[in-house]
Protein backbone atom coordinates (compact mmCIF):
# COMPACT_ATOMS: atom_id res chain seq x y z
CA UNK A 1 0.00 0.00 0.00
CA UNK A 2 1.56 3.37 -0.95
CA UNK A 3 2.82 5.62 1.80
CA UNK A 4 0.64 9.09 2.49
CA UNK A 5 3.58 10.63 3.08
CA UNK A 6 5.28 8.99 -0.44
CA UNK A 7 2.15 10.69 -2.03
CA UNK A 8 2.43 14.12 -0.96
CA UNK A 9 5.90 14.24 -1.77
CA UNK A 10 5.52 13.02 -5.57
CA UNK A 11 2.06 15.52 -5.80
CA UNK A 12 4.76 18.31 -4.56
CA UNK A 13 7.08 17.26 -7.17
CA UNK A 14 4.61 17.63 -9.88
CA UNK A 15 3.29 20.69 -8.47
CA UNK A 16 7.16 22.64 -8.24
CA UNK A 17 7.67 21.26 -12.02
CA UNK A 18 4.71 22.64 -13.23
CA UNK A 19 5.51 25.86 -11.71
CA UNK A 20 8.73 26.22 -13.35
CA UNK A 21 9.60 28.98 -16.05
CA UNK A 22 8.74 26.68 -19.14
CA UNK A 23 5.85 24.25 -18.27
CA UNK A 24 4.18 27.46 -16.36
CA UNK A 25 4.40 29.58 -19.67
CA UNK A 26 3.20 26.60 -21.90
CA UNK A 27 0.51 25.31 -19.36
CA UNK A 28 -1.18 29.18 -18.67
CA UNK A 29 -0.54 30.42 -22.68
CA UNK A 30 -3.24 27.24 -23.39
CA UNK A 31 -5.44 27.95 -20.12
CA UNK A 32 -5.54 31.59 -21.67
CA UNK A 33 -6.46 30.73 -25.04
CA UNK A 34 -8.89 28.27 -24.14
CA UNK A 35 -10.62 30.50 -21.46
CA UNK A 36 -11.12 33.44 -24.50
CA UNK A 37 -12.27 30.82 -26.64
CA UNK A 38 -14.91 29.66 -23.75
CA UNK A 39 -16.10 33.01 -23.35
CA UNK A 40 -16.01 34.25 -26.98
CA UNK A 41 -18.30 30.99 -27.38
CA UNK A 42 -21.32 30.76 -24.83
CA UNK A 43 -19.82 29.25 -21.85
CA UNK A 44 -18.79 32.65 -20.39
CA UNK A 45 -18.35 31.06 -16.46
CA UNK A 46 -15.99 28.33 -17.52
CA UNK A 47 -13.76 30.52 -19.65
CA UNK A 48 -13.59 32.83 -16.62
CA UNK A 49 -12.67 29.84 -14.05
CA UNK A 50 -10.08 29.16 -17.05
CA UNK A 51 -8.73 32.05 -16.84
CA UNK A 52 -8.65 32.69 -13.16
CA UNK A 53 -6.24 29.05 -12.90
CA UNK A 54 -4.45 30.86 -15.45
CA UNK A 55 -4.16 33.60 -13.01
CA UNK A 56 -3.23 31.72 -10.37
CA UNK A 57 -1.08 29.36 -11.75
CA UNK A 58 1.16 32.38 -13.14
CA UNK A 59 0.92 34.32 -10.26
CA UNK A 60 2.23 31.07 -8.17
CA UNK A 61 5.21 30.51 -10.68
CA UNK A 62 6.11 34.08 -9.96
CA UNK A 63 6.35 33.50 -7.04
CA UNK A 64 8.73 30.96 -6.59
CA UNK A 65 10.62 31.94 -9.57
CA UNK A 66 14.02 32.39 -9.46
CA UNK A 67 13.65 35.76 -11.15
CA UNK A 68 12.20 37.14 -7.79
CA UNK A 69 14.34 35.32 -5.85
CA UNK A 70 17.81 37.33 -6.93
CA UNK A 71 15.62 40.45 -6.28
CA UNK A 72 15.23 39.36 -2.32
CA UNK A 73 17.88 41.52 -0.65
CA UNK A 74 19.88 39.60 2.06
CA UNK A 75 19.30 40.92 6.36
CA UNK A 76 22.97 42.97 6.60
CA UNK A 77 24.89 41.45 9.13
CA UNK A 78 25.85 44.50 10.77
CA UNK A 79 23.62 47.25 11.63
CA UNK A 80 25.35 50.00 10.08
CA UNK A 81 23.44 52.92 9.01
CA UNK A 82 23.94 53.02 5.27
CA UNK A 83 23.45 49.14 5.11
CA UNK A 84 19.95 49.37 6.96
CA UNK A 85 19.36 52.02 4.16
CA UNK A 86 20.24 49.81 1.34
CA UNK A 87 18.75 46.97 2.48
CA UNK A 88 15.09 48.98 3.08
CA UNK A 89 15.38 50.34 -0.31
CA UNK A 90 16.34 46.89 -1.78
CA UNK A 91 13.38 45.82 0.54
CA UNK A 92 11.11 48.20 -1.30
CA UNK A 93 11.98 47.55 -4.45
CA UNK A 94 11.60 43.86 -3.72
CA UNK A 95 8.29 44.17 -2.33
CA UNK A 96 7.06 46.15 -5.53
CA UNK A 97 8.26 43.67 -8.14
CA UNK A 98 6.88 40.86 -5.85
CA UNK A 99 2.94 42.00 -6.09
CA UNK A 100 2.80 44.39 -9.05
CA UNK A 101 3.30 41.54 -11.10
CA UNK A 102 0.19 39.64 -9.47
CA UNK A 103 -1.84 42.43 -9.32
CA UNK A 104 -1.11 43.44 -13.14
CA UNK A 105 -1.39 39.61 -14.68
CA UNK A 106 -5.47 40.03 -12.57
CA UNK A 107 -5.85 43.49 -14.15
CA UNK A 108 -4.79 42.06 -17.50
CA UNK A 109 -6.75 38.86 -17.46
CA UNK A 110 -9.81 40.84 -16.09
CA UNK A 111 -9.62 43.37 -18.82
CA UNK A 112 -8.74 40.86 -21.61
CA UNK A 113 -12.35 38.64 -20.09
CA UNK A 114 -14.52 42.41 -20.10
CA UNK A 115 -13.40 42.72 -24.03
CA UNK A 116 -13.81 39.48 -25.59
CA UNK A 117 -17.28 39.52 -23.57
CA UNK A 118 -18.14 42.79 -24.87
CA UNK A 119 -17.10 41.66 -28.40
CA UNK A 120 -19.22 38.56 -27.93
CA UNK A 121 -22.10 40.52 -26.73
CA UNK A 122 -21.68 42.96 -29.58
CA UNK A 123 -21.24 39.32 -32.34
CA UNK A 124 -24.44 38.05 -30.59
CA UNK A 125 -26.40 40.94 -30.97
CA UNK A 126 -25.55 41.85 -34.79
CA UNK A 127 -26.73 38.06 -35.58
CA UNK A 128 -29.90 37.70 -37.34
CA UNK A 129 -31.30 34.77 -35.43
CA UNK A 130 -31.19 33.66 -32.25
CA UNK A 131 -33.53 33.60 -28.57
CA UNK A 132 -34.57 36.51 -26.66
CA UNK A 133 -33.80 36.58 -23.29
CA UNK A 134 -35.57 37.39 -20.19
CA UNK A 135 -34.36 40.76 -19.06
CA UNK A 136 -35.43 42.03 -15.19
CA UNK A 137 -37.81 44.75 -15.87
CA UNK A 138 -41.23 45.08 -14.03
CA UNK A 139 -44.58 45.01 -16.26
CA UNK A 140 -46.32 47.67 -17.20
CA UNK A 141 -48.74 49.23 -15.25
CA UNK A 142 -52.13 46.83 -16.06
CA UNK A 143 -55.97 46.54 -14.64
CA UNK A 144 -55.26 42.78 -14.96
CA UNK A 145 -53.11 42.52 -12.58
CA UNK A 146 -55.15 40.80 -9.42
CA UNK A 147 -56.71 38.62 -12.45
CA UNK A 148 -52.85 36.92 -13.10
CA UNK A 149 -52.38 33.31 -11.65
CA UNK A 150 -49.06 32.84 -10.63
CA UNK A 151 -47.44 30.93 -13.10
CA UNK A 152 -49.20 32.63 -16.08
CA UNK A 153 -47.51 34.05 -18.88
CA UNK A 154 -48.21 37.22 -20.11
CA UNK A 155 -48.28 39.25 -23.95
CA UNK A 156 -48.63 43.56 -23.54
CA UNK A 157 -49.76 44.18 -26.88
CA UNK A 158 -49.92 47.52 -27.08
CA UNK A 159 -52.95 49.05 -24.42
CA UNK A 160 -54.23 44.80 -24.21
CA UNK A 161 -52.80 42.04 -22.39
CA UNK A 162 -53.39 38.50 -22.86
CA UNK A 163 -52.26 35.77 -20.26
CA UNK A 164 -52.79 31.99 -20.21
CA UNK A 165 -51.22 29.03 -18.09
CA UNK A 166 -52.10 26.20 -20.57
CA UNK A 167 -49.99 26.16 -22.78
CA UNK A 168 -49.53 26.62 -25.84
CA UNK A 169 -51.44 28.82 -25.71
CA UNK A 170 -53.47 31.14 -28.71
CA UNK A 171 -52.59 34.87 -28.60
CA UNK A 172 -53.99 36.07 -31.54
CA UNK A 173 -56.02 33.48 -34.35
CA UNK A 174 -57.02 35.23 -37.59
CA UNK A 175 -59.85 33.96 -39.61
CA UNK A 176 -59.39 30.31 -38.09
CA UNK A 177 -55.28 30.82 -38.59
CA UNK A 178 -53.09 30.77 -35.33
CA UNK A 179 -51.05 34.08 -35.87
CA UNK A 180 -49.37 34.34 -32.50
CA UNK A 181 -48.81 31.19 -30.01
CA UNK A 182 -46.62 31.22 -26.45
CA UNK A 183 -45.37 28.19 -24.59
CA UNK A 184 -42.82 27.43 -22.29
CA UNK A 185 -39.50 25.73 -23.92
CA UNK A 186 -37.52 23.10 -22.20
CA UNK A 187 -35.70 25.68 -20.11
CA UNK A 188 -38.95 27.76 -18.77
CA UNK A 189 -38.37 30.30 -21.17
CA UNK A 190 -41.47 32.27 -23.03
CA UNK A 191 -41.81 30.30 -26.66
CA UNK A 192 -43.17 32.57 -29.41
CA UNK A 193 -44.31 31.64 -32.11
CA UNK A 194 -45.66 34.36 -34.98
CA UNK A 195 -44.79 36.19 -38.34
CA UNK A 196 -44.46 39.34 -39.41
CA UNK A 197 -45.14 39.58 -43.04
CA UNK A 198 -44.63 42.47 -45.45
CA UNK A 199 -46.97 44.17 -47.62
CA UNK A 200 -46.67 41.25 -50.28
CA UNK A 201 -47.47 38.55 -48.25
CA UNK A 202 -43.26 37.60 -47.89
CA UNK A 203 -41.84 36.63 -44.12
CA UNK A 204 -39.82 39.87 -42.51
CA UNK A 205 -39.46 37.77 -39.18
CA UNK A 206 -40.49 34.67 -37.75
CA UNK A 207 -40.21 33.27 -34.69
CA UNK A 208 -40.97 29.29 -34.27
CA UNK A 209 -41.06 28.33 -30.21
CA UNK A 210 -39.14 30.89 -29.33
CA UNK A 211 -36.04 31.06 -31.73
CA UNK A 212 -36.43 34.24 -34.49
CA UNK A 213 -34.99 34.61 -38.08
CA UNK A 214 -34.97 38.17 -39.33
CA UNK A 215 -34.64 37.74 -43.47
CA UNK A 216 -32.03 40.72 -44.16
CA UNK A 217 -33.04 40.87 -47.62
CA UNK A 218 -36.50 41.98 -46.39
CA UNK A 219 -35.91 44.36 -44.48
CA UNK A 220 -34.19 48.20 -44.02
CA UNK A 221 -32.42 47.35 -40.11
CA UNK A 222 -32.65 45.12 -37.18
CA UNK A 223 -31.78 46.85 -34.10
CA UNK A 224 -30.56 44.78 -30.90
CA UNK A 225 -29.93 47.36 -27.77
CA UNK A 226 -29.01 44.05 -25.73
CA UNK A 227 -30.42 40.25 -25.64
CA UNK A 228 -34.20 40.74 -24.91
CA UNK A 229 -34.94 43.11 -27.56
CA UNK A 230 -35.32 43.06 -31.02
CA UNK A 231 -36.72 45.98 -33.26
CA UNK A 232 -36.75 45.75 -37.36
CA UNK A 233 -38.47 48.20 -39.69
CA UNK A 234 -39.48 46.77 -43.25
CA UNK A 235 -38.17 48.46 -46.48
CA UNK A 236 -40.79 51.36 -45.96
CA UNK A 237 -39.52 52.74 -42.82
CA UNK A 238 -41.92 51.19 -41.25
CA UNK A 239 -40.78 49.59 -37.49
CA UNK A 240 -42.71 46.45 -37.91
CA UNK A 241 -41.80 44.23 -35.06
CA UNK A 242 -40.47 45.57 -31.52
CA UNK A 243 -40.45 42.93 -29.16
CA UNK A 244 -39.01 42.98 -25.77
CA UNK A 245 -38.87 40.03 -23.56
CA UNK A 246 -39.72 42.09 -19.45
CA UNK A 247 -38.91 39.08 -17.42
CA UNK A 248 -39.49 35.52 -17.38
CA UNK A 249 -43.00 35.73 -17.31
CA UNK A 250 -43.93 38.85 -19.55
CA UNK A 251 -43.56 39.32 -23.56
CA UNK A 252 -44.09 43.46 -24.93
CA UNK A 253 -45.37 43.24 -28.30
CA UNK A 254 -45.74 46.52 -31.19
CA UNK A 255 -45.13 46.86 -34.74
CA UNK A 256 -47.50 45.96 -37.71
CA UNK A 257 -49.46 42.26 -38.03
CA UNK A 258 -50.18 42.16 -41.82
CA UNK A 259 -52.67 39.55 -42.82
CA UNK A 260 -54.03 38.81 -46.29
CA UNK A 261 -57.19 37.62 -44.58
CA UNK A 262 -57.99 41.11 -42.77
CA UNK A 263 -55.01 43.48 -43.79
CA UNK A 264 -53.16 45.62 -41.00
CA UNK A 265 -53.11 45.16 -37.38
CA UNK A 266 -51.15 48.17 -36.02
CA UNK A 267 -49.94 47.83 -32.28
CA UNK A 268 -48.80 50.86 -30.47
CA UNK A 269 -46.26 51.01 -28.06
CA UNK A 270 -47.75 52.09 -24.81
CA UNK A 271 -46.72 52.71 -21.71
CA UNK A 272 -50.06 51.22 -19.21
CA UNK A 273 -52.60 49.01 -20.14
CA UNK A 274 -56.18 50.19 -20.52
CA UNK A 275 -57.47 48.40 -23.20
CA UNK A 276 -58.99 44.92 -23.34
CA UNK A 277 -57.50 42.13 -20.65
CA UNK A 278 -58.27 38.23 -21.84
CA UNK A 279 -56.98 35.37 -19.80
CA UNK A 280 -57.28 31.82 -19.46
CA UNK A 281 -59.32 31.56 -22.55
CA UNK A 282 -58.97 28.93 -25.35
CA UNK A 283 -58.16 32.19 -27.92
CA UNK A 284 -57.02 35.82 -26.75
CA UNK A 285 -57.93 37.41 -29.03
CA UNK A 286 -59.70 35.71 -32.09
CA UNK A 287 -60.61 38.04 -35.93
CA UNK A 288 -63.07 36.48 -38.02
Amino acid sequence: MPNHKDFISELWQVARFLLRKEPAVIGTALLFAAGLAMIYGEDFLLGITALSLAAIWTIAAWLLSDELQKRKPQTPKKQKYMQVEKYKHDRRRYLFWKFSIPIGIVAALLLTALFVNYRREEKLLSEYEGFLLPANEHDPPSFCSDRTSGNALKVFMGRNEAFGSRFPYVVLRVRNRDRMVIDRDETGRIALSMDILDKEGKVIVTFEKGHFTVVQTNILDMKRPDRSTLIVRDQYKNEVLNVRYLNERSLQVSGLLRYPEVGVIRISKTSAVDGICVGNSAVAYNIE
